[in-house]
């Protein structure tokens, strides 16, 4: 081997070294969406929001386990959630859908359509709206190391009256699971300490299981209840049924013990707490 080649065999060598190391670690991302001001446009009013401060034992939580964090907080567009092949000028790929994990704190609602919606911030001109809707403008997990599981602390954003969750299906392109609140969700630094035990316990246990155990609370505002629900779909009950139940955030390095993707399922499931009954929903 001459030297020249040599040199550039090693060259060669450190590029991939330096391209998988960011291409594995980049995807262990925690990238946070926080609409907290809504005074941007006066087509998009409405009330504050303090979610950050809510989540911040959760995102301790999350360094500690050797996760990278994007805050965005108040700086958020829609073209950071809308998938190029379903809306122009998508670019969740370099966003929402660019790591592992998504959360979303924003407000929310469902439609005419029956269909549930992320209030955004700020007008676009594009949709002529304030409003991101998932079943026509989201895919999530259609890119290699995309989001995994999505979280939102938004009310109505897993709604479960008349079936608006479904309105979820056509995002499921890869994604695990996406999880939020049927009915009313809450803002409230009364849930901090559940938000860092969700973050802490989900490496050792079902994510699905502590999103419900650690966010459901009943009479949380007098005789209201905060509701939340996790949802999944796959190809079978069994595989279903697995991620609900076995599902865990892995530890950075530990990329083999991921759950393979499953693009455009067929079964559904969905876990909460029976007889949790919130406000603006019905009972579960």
């Amino acid at each position: 081997m001459t030297k020249r080649t040599g040199l550039f065999t090693m060259l060669v060598i450190f590029f991939l070294i330096g391209f998988w190391v960011r291409y594995v670690k980049s995807s262990y991302d925690v990238n946070f969406y926080l609409m907290e001001k809504y005074s941007n446009d006066a087509e998009c009013l409405n009330g504050p929001l303090f979610s950050q401060s809510m989540l911040q034992d959760y995102m301790d939580e999350m360094d500690e386990h050797g996760w990278d964090q994007n805050l965005n907080a108040n700086y958020v567009y829609h073209y950071m959630f809308w998938d190029p092949d379903k809306v122009t000028y998508g670019q969740d790929s370099n966003y929402l859908d660019d790591g592992m994990i998504g959360f979303i704190g924003a407000h929310g609602g469902v439609n005419a359509s029956n269909h549930i919606y992320i209030s955004m911030n700020r007008f676009n001109a594009i949709t002529n709206s304030c409003k991101v809707i998932p079943y026509d403008q989201m895919q999530l997990g259609d890119i290699a190391n995309g989001n995994k599981w999505l979280h939102l602390d938004s009310c109505h954003s897993m709604h479960v009256d008349d079936n608006a969750l479904q309105s979820w299906r056509p995002v499921f392109q890869g994604v695990h699971q996406i999880d939020g609140f049927h009915g009313n969700g809450w803002i409230s630094d009364q849930l901090l300490d559940d938000y860092g035990n969700f973050a802490n316990h989900s490496h050792i246990l079902a994510i699905a299981r502590e999103w419900v155990q650690e966010l459901t609370e009943f009479d949380f505002d007098g005789d209201v209840d905060l509701c939340p629900v996790a949802y999944t779909g796959r190809y079978t009950e069994d595989s279903c049924e697995d991620i609900l139940t076995n599902e865990k955030y892995p530890t950075p390095g530990q990329i083999n013990l991921l759950y393979a993707d499953t693009p455009s399922p067929t079964v559904w499931r969905r876990h909460y707490r029976a007889g949790c009954d919130p406000n603006a929903g019905d009972p579960l």
